[in-house]
Formats: C-alpha cells, structure tokens, sequence
C-alpha cells in the first residue's frame, strides 16, 4: 500500500470510518480490521473503469463484486457469523504522478450487518442476495471517449433528483435510460403500491381488500415473467 499510495493520500471513506490521510490509516482503519474479521478475505473486482474526467484528473474506479470471507470475528462491532460472508464496495482512486493522491470509497457496512442479523432501519422492499459479476467472469471491458455514457448517466441522476417533490417514478424518464422489460417492471411495480397506499389515502372508505393485496403481486409476478419469457425467447 505505501508503495501506490502517496503518504499524504486524502482518502474519504464512508461512515463509519470518515476521511483518513495516507495508506498506514487506510490500513490501520479500514482493511487491517477487515482482514482480521475475514482471514480468508478476498477483494472481486467486477468492473473497473479508468480515465480522465473533464476536469483533466486521473482516476481508476473499481466497482466490487464483493469482498468476501469467512466472517470469524467482530468487525466495527458487528457480530461475526462464523461463514461465508460478502460486502459490495466502489472504490475510486485519483492518480497523480503515478501514485494515488485521492480515494472516495463507499462499503456496504448495513449488507454485513443483515447477514449478521443486526438491521437497524426500516425492513427493505427488495430481495437481499450476493450480486453476481457477469457470467463470463473476466469483468466488464470497455473503450472509447465515454462522453455518450458520461451524458446517459448524467441524464439519470438529473431524473433521479426528480424525488422527494416528484414521487411519481413514471414521471422521470424511464423510456429514455432503461430496457422495455424493466420499463414495464417499473410501472407494473409503481401502480400496485399507488393502489395499495395512496387510493386508500385518498379515498378511506375504499380499501382494497386484504385477500387482494396479497394476491396482487402474484399476479403481477406471473406477467413479469412472461415478459421476461418472452424476452428470452
């Protein structure tokens, strides 16, 4: 690490850890602790991207498959599990005179802590699973000037900042940056919680019934999948 980092690297890591400065506090801090929770521990780059952004800075971006070990001992407090246990990650480096002077990193802290049992926020709406890298497993190669996929991004999170005072996802261009399978998810996914929490706000005396609620998504997983059959086909 002393060797690619410069010694008074600025490196901004996410909470619990804070913004740190060179490799001996990145190692002391971050990685020594993981490493000694997970001695098995394994670092799976899935896609890594370098180039110069329009600012004219060098940076390599890794975005993490998952660090992944055996979880034997407390890490940040969190309990160890005693098996297998995977944690996404990006990570971004500036270089400078062929060392890192810069890092901003973000690790998924609150994926070990469900796999640990300790969750404390809100239940999630989604399905938690270990993120698959590509089939093929030789990462994702890519090429060119960028500028398209810099602009299609770019145009993503400008929808994205739509929320809180747009909550409606169908009002933010969906068409324009996702396949038609996904557009159709989306939509079949917005309207049954529309129905299911904002109709009875609007109308209290008109509540779906209970049997039906639980009988919605069933019925719209059975259209997702034969989109998504169809697709394949």
């Amino acid at each position: 690490m002393r060797g690619v980092f410069a010694p008074d690297a600025a490196l901004h890591m996410c909470h619990p850890f804070g913004d740190l400065t060179g490799p001996d506090a990145l190692w002391n801090t971050c990685i020594g602790p993981l490493h000694a929770a997970m001695p098995d521990l394994e670092c799976r780059d899935m896609i890594m991207l370098a180039g110069t952004n329009p600012e004219g800075r060098d940076w390599i971006g890794s975005m993490g498959d998952n660090y992944m070990g055996t979880f034997v001992a407390p890490f940040m407090d969190i309990t160890p599990t005693g098996h297998l246990t995977h944690m996404r990650y990006h990570e971004f480096y500036q270089i400078e005179n062929g060392k890192i002077s810069s890092m901003q990193a973000i690790w998924d802290m609150p994926e070990l802590m469900m796999q640990s049992g300790a969750w404390p926020m809100a239940p999630q709406l989604g399905k938690f699973l270990c993120t698959p890298s590509p089939l093929s497993s030789d990462g994702l190669n890519v090429s060119g000037y960028g500028q398209a996929t810099m602009d299609h991004v770019i145009g993503m999170l400008t929808a994205l900042c739509k929320y809180p005072s747009d909550p409606n996802p169908c009002d933010h261009g969906a068409e324009k940056v996702l396949a038609p399978t996904f557009q159709r998810v989306r939509a079949c996914r917005y309207r049954y919680y529309a129905w299911h929490f904002r109709v009875p706000q609007l109308a209290p005396n008109s509540n779906p019934s209970r049997y039906a609620v639980l009988l919605l998504p069933a019925i719209i997983g059975l259209f997702i999948h034969a989109d998504l059959s169809d697709s394949i086909n």
